[in-house]
């Protein structure tokens, strides 16, 4: 919606255009961000917990390693280099 109502501006400056095409179209709103990081406390709270070691190998190789959960299920155990984490 910016770039078109700069767009019209500048076209209206430029004498191209008489009146808003843009006057009633209305912007959607913008869904929820729910990709926000977690805080410390809570991925010390999850890394932390009593869930299954399964779980948690998975919970703490996903954190340590940036890694997407596909790449991480997709390894075998002789993949790991667990020297170096």
């Amino acid at each position: 919606m910016a770039a078109l109502r700069t767009t019209c501006a500048y076209w209206r400056k430029q004498e191209w255009l008489v009146g808003d095409p843009l006057v009633r179209l209305r912007a959607e709103p913008a869904p929820a961000d729910t990709s926000k990081a977690l805080s410390r406390d809570r991925v010390a709270q999850i890394l932390g917990s009593d869930a299954a070691l399964r779980d948690r190998v998975s919970w703490h190789m996903l954190y340590e390693s940036s890694a997407r959960a596909e790449e991480v299920l997709m390894l075998d155990v002789p993949d790991l280099d667990t020297a170096n984490r």
